[in-house]
């Protein structure tokens, strides 16, 4: 949703559509962010009850090869786990937030974020900025062509992005079938 919202926005601003057409989409976009946003807050309670689920105690009198295979599968779960919670955080990221230190340096690449003073915007923060700003401007029926630019360079870098993590969520999905019939496999020998 997010994405063909942005190809709207991109194409509108191309076209140099009337201010009602810009408003239109810059709305539609909006509540699109906003059940975004909710759906990953959702989400990441979600996760954390799975993960407050998993319990690490240890298993005695199971085979030691039986244990060591439930341990591995732990540390999966809490890896993906970890991996979506850091997806859906950047889903939900407000305009302007903190960064906390820590983390892992492949997510790191994944949720580019950029500094502004003390605070960073990742690219969803950034287009949020740009396109309120820009909503302002057509309020006032003046919108400077220097802020259409940098809304279309934002919108840009948010579609790339998207196509990025969506790409990662598609061969994360596709590894996790794959341990999946591997599992199957295991447990049907």
């Amino acid at each position: 949703m997010v994405k063909q919202n942005v190809q709207d926005l991109q194409s509108v601003l191309r076209r140099k559509g009337g201010d009602l057409a810009i408003e239109r989409n810059i709305n539609a976009y909006n509540s699109t962010r906003k059940r975004v946003k909710k759906e990953s807050a959702k989400c990441l309670r979600a996760l954390k009850k799975m993960e407050d689920q998993i319990e690490p105690r240890t298993l005695s009198g199971v085979n030691y090869h039986l244990s060591n295979v439930i341990r591995v599968f732990r540390e999966v779960i809490f890896v993906t786990i970890s991996v979506l919670r850091l997806l859906f955080l950047f889903l939900s990221m407000p305009a302007d937030s903190t960064t906390r230190s820590g983390g892992w340096s492949l997510i790191k690449k994944l949720v580019v974020t950029r500094p502004r003073g003390d605070k960073t915007v990742n690219e969803f923060g950034s287009v949020d900025v740009a396109l309120q700003s820009m909503h302002g401007c057509i309020r006032n029926d003046d919108i400077p062509n220097i802020d259409v630019q940098i809304t279309r360079r934002r919108l840009e870098a948010l579609g790339n992005s998207m196509e990025g993590l969506e790409s990662g969520l598609d061969c994360l999905y596709r590894k996790l079938i794959r341990s999946r019939v591997s599992l199957l496999n295991v447990l049907a020998q």
